[in-house]
Order: structure tokens, then sequence, then C-alpha cells
């Protein structure tokens, strides 16, 4: 299992200062509006988004984001 909260401590400090935010949160409403561009696109018709939600991204996004909200503790520097 990779060091995700290792990955988002490092992304963070290489941002310097910020104000206060709920980091857990930012990374799943990010993931979210990854997943609503994927499945316009797929809509349309354009590749590789089309065979992707016809393989299950949508599916798989969903319980990730599910799991990064369930364990943002885990993420949180």
């Amino acid at each position: 299992m990779p060091d995700r909260a290792g990955r988002v401590r490092a992304f963070l400090e290489a941002y310097g200062e910020l104000p206060a935010f709920d980091v857990g949160e930012a990374i799943a409403s990010r993931m979210e509006m990854t997943m609503a561009l994927e499945l316009s696109l797929a809509e349309a018709g354009v590749e590789p988004q089309r065979s992707w939600v016809a393989e299950g991204s949508q599916v798989r996004g969903a319980a990730e984001v599910r799991w990064v909200r369930e364990n943002a503790e885990l993420l949180t520097p």
C-alpha cells in the first residue's frame, strides 16, 4: 500500500504555508470533479473515457471517494 499520507504531506509542503482546510474533503471533491469530467466526455463518445466508463471506472472511482472520506484522518498530515 502506498504511503498516502506521506504523498499528501509532500504535496502540501511543496506549496508552503496554506490556510487551514479539510484535506480529505478537498481530495474527495477533486476526485468527484475528475469523475464528472470523465463521465461527460464518455457520454459524448470521447475515447478513452468512453471505454473507461464502460469498464467500470465510475464505480471504482466512487469506491475510492468513499474510502477517502471514511479514512480522511489517514491522509491528514
